[in-house]
């Protein structure tokens, strides 16, 4: 769906994208300061940080390491036309690797060398609706949330790949993909 409405986008000429998934909202003046962000800096990509949120809606104390550095969620991006050679790139990548689709956007923005600058603001609310999310914080999941992200599956996936493969997915991102899965994995420790 992100790639037949950024083609859509971009045939209707778009100045810019917002992405927003069902589970998520963004909180009033959202778009507003990404689009003063781009006005202000210039930069092809904008982009706002992000809440986590209980199912109920209430704030989550949680942390993701590494947002808005080596991980921005679409819902936060600000994607101008100058960048929209990225909307061609949703659901390009091997089905193995979808989990981390939002830093494959994230890095292939950076490797392709799109200006990006930060608004500072926590606009958009996620909601946490992984169990994982809720042990983290020392909290019982509710009966509603869903099962954690098999990741171990895309990490015998990238280990399972040639030297030429692992070159394919490299040069047709831009950046080192399965460097970025074994960091994954060596996060998770």
């Amino acid at each position: 769906p992100r790639r037949v409405a950024g083609e859509a986008a971009i045939a209707a000429r778009y100045d810019a994208v917002v992405y927003l998934d069902a589970d998520n909202w963004f909180r009033p003046r959202h778009v507003e300061s990404l689009a003063a962000c781009h006005r202000a800096n210039g930069s092809a990509i904008c982009h706002a940080a992000r809440t986590l949120h209980r199912i109920d809606g209430s704030v989550m104390p949680l942390l993701q390491r590494s947002d808005n550095t080596e991980h921005v969620d679409t819902n936060c991006l600000f994607v101008a036309a100058e960048a929209f050679d990225l909307l061609l790139l949703w659901g390009t990548w091997p089905r193995e690797i979808s989990y981390i689709a939002d830093r494959i956007i994230w890095h292939a923005a950076k490797a392709r060398g799109h200006a990006h600058s930060f608004t500072g603001a926590l606009t958009t609310c996620y909601e946490a609706s992984h169990r994982g999310q809720y042990h983290a914080i020392g909290e019982q999941p509710p009966p509603e949330a869903r099962p954690d992200v098999d990741l171990d599956a895309m990490f015998s996936w990238a280990a399972s790949l040639s030297p030429g493969m692992r070159d394919d997915l490299d040069q047709r991102w831009g950046f080192p993909v399965t460097a970025l899965i074994a960091s994954l994995r060596a996060q998770r420790g």
